[in-house]
């Protein structure tokens, strides 16, 4: 049971570590809206949650889902479903629009909550190293990325 400390806790930690990406926007080339951090990367959209959990009563973790798609998959939803005006709205709305393709997930992990500048070097450097990884991986192993998204039979 999380307590009411505990709670704002987590409340002022979320908005201290949202503060610290804003500060680091610029360096980093990233877009951050409501603990999501997301980016345009060669021809994909990498997004990553970020999500506070109190873990054994007290100690604060962040959770972490980093993910990827090809960045024209909504571009094409769209297309087919009349929405093309999507296309030119910002950009947070392939992250958390309702209307967007399903994404694949790269990573999903948990990291300490140390400080707000520590945690965010920490996440983004899950963020830029763990894409680098698996765009090497589809460049090397991966023939089609749709076989990872689609079902085909």
């Amino acid at each position: 049971m999380v307590t009411r400390d505990q709670s704002l806790f987590k409340q002022e930690s979320m908005r201290s570590l949202e503060a610290e990406l804003r500060k680091n926007k610029k360096a980093y080339g990233i877009s951050t809206l409501s603990g999501l951090v997301f980016k345009k990367i060669e021809d994909f959209f990498v997004c990553q949650l970020i999500t506070p959990i109190i873990k054994e009563g007290k100690d604060l973790v962040i959770q972490l889902q980093l993910d990827i798609k090809p960045y024209i998959y909504d571009d094409i939803f769209w297309d087919i479903m009349d929405m093309k005006d999507n296309k030119h709205a910002k950009e947070s709305l392939r992250a958390n629009g309702a209307f967007t393709c399903p994404v694949y997930t790269i990573k999903m992990c948990e990291i300490p909550f140390t400080s707000p500048d520590l945690t965010v070097v920490a996440l983004l450097e899950i963020f830029e190293s763990e894409t680098e990884l698996f765009l090497a991986e589809i460049d090397h192993k991966i023939e089609n990325f749709n076989s990872l998204v689609v079902c085909v039979n």
